[in-house]
């Protein structure tokens, strides 16, 4: 490194050592790994469904609550509605999702998980069982999902394709908005 002196009345000098610096910068920066956006890939979050394997775009999901919180009964109300839970200060709807879908209650487990998607009204909670984390999809290994099990038709339109299994393409935010889901009352 070269020791650079500056004199108190030249300009030139203050320019001559920037121009010096950012040559020496450049230099440096020529050696440094070059990251490559990979821009065609889809982001989403895995996690099943009763039997089926679930990705739902990664924007969708404000949260996802690592515990069960304590749900509270709501009366009058369809069996898939798990009850209201106080998160943080807020009171969130908790759905059964598989209870919505499959007619069936979701078997609670350690692994059951929390997503919180925000919708028009504002956020509503869904239980899902064994969440797999965030995948990084390759948009080439998108196809139409053929066929499509009949509980998910309204909300599942393509999937992509996997080395061991494939993932259905749920949307969750067409699901809060959709009217079937929003008339939870029996």
């Amino acid at each position: 490194m070269t020791d650079h002196h500056v004199d108190q009345g030249g300009g030139a000098a203050i320019v001559e050592l920037l121009v010096d610096m950012e040559r020496r910068a450049w230099r440096a920066a020529e050696m440094l790994p070059v990251l490559h956006e990979h821009a065609s890939n889809w982001d989403g979050l895995i996690y099943r469904l009763g039997g089926y394997s679930i990705a739902t775009p990664l924007d969708e999901v404000a949260e996802i609550l690592d515990h069960m919180p304590v749900l509270t009964p709501v009366p009058g109300v369809s069996f898939w509605v798990a009850g209201i839970a106080n998160v943080r200060g807020n009171i969130l709807p908790v759905i059964d999702l598989e209870g919505f879908f499959l007619d069936a209650p979701i078997e609670r487990s350690r692994r059951t998980r929390v997503l919180i998607v925000q919708d028009d009204g504002g956020q509503i909670g869904l239980m899902v069982n064994d969440v797999g984390g965030m995948r990084h999809f390759p948009l080439e290994t998108r196809a139409d999902a053929d066929p499509v099990p009949a509980p998910l038709t309204a909300y599942v339109d393509s999937m992509f394709k996997g080395e061991q299994e494939n993932y259905l393409i749920l949307s969750l935010r067409a699901l809060a908005s959709s009217a079937e889901f929003q008339m939870a009352a029996v």
